[in-house]
C-alpha cells in the first residue's frame, strides 16, 4: 500500500486503541511487580539518568506537563529514595533533581524485566519486523510530539 492508499483514520484509530489497551495491560504487569517504578516514574528516572541533574521547570518541559504535575511526580521519586533534591550552590532557593543510586538500581531492574518480557513477546518475529516496528513507533511518537507542540 503506497502513501496515497492509506487505511482510513478510523481503522488506524481502532488498531491504535487495541494496541494501547494491550500495551497498558502488559506494562502494568511488567513495570509494577512488587514495589518497582510505574511507567511514568521509569520515564522520569531515564531522563535523570541520561541528562543528569535538572531543575523542576526543565523536567516539566521535557515531560510536556505543568510544573505542579512534575513536582508531584518528583515528590514520589524522592519519597521512594530514587531521586533527591539538591540545592544549587549559586542560588540556595533553587534546587535540582538528581537520580540516586537506589533510583539507578530500580531503573536497571525494571528495564531488565522489560527487556525479558519484550524478548518473549517478539521471539517469533523476524529481526526485520522488529527493526521496522522500532522505526515506525519512533516515527509515530515523533509525529505525535510535533502535533502537540504545534497545537
Amino acid at each position: 500500500m503506497d502513501h496515497d492508499e492509506q487505511p482510513p483514520p478510523d481503522a488506524v484509530g481502532e488498531a491504535l486503541r487495541t494496541a494501547m489497551t494491550s500495551i497498558a495491560r502488559w506494562t502494568a504487569r511488567t513495570h509494577t511487580r512488587g514495589e518497582g517504578p510505574t511507567p511514568g516514574e521509569v520515564w522520569l528516572l531515564q531522563r535523570l539518568a541520561a541528562t543528569g541533574a535538572r531543575r523542576m521547570g526543565e523536567l516539566a518541559d521535557l515531560g510536556r506537563v505543568d510544573r505542579s504535575t512534575m513536582t508531584a511526580q518528583v515528590k514520589r521519586l524522592v519519597e521512594r529514595g530514587w531521586a533527591e533534591r539538591v540545592p544549587e550552590p549559586s542560588d540556595r532557593r533553587a534546587v535540582t533533581i538528581s537520580i540516586t543510586e537506589a533510583g539507578r538500581a530500580a531503573l536497571r531492574e525494571v528495564l531488565t524485566r522489560e527487556s525479558g518480557a519484550l524478548a518473549r513477546v517478539l521471539r517469533d518475529w523476524p529481526s526485520e519486523d522488529v527493526a521496522r516496528l522500532v522505526d515506525l513507533l519512533t516515527r509515530f511518537a515523533r509525529a505525535v510530539d510535533e502535533d502537540q507542540s504545534s497545537s
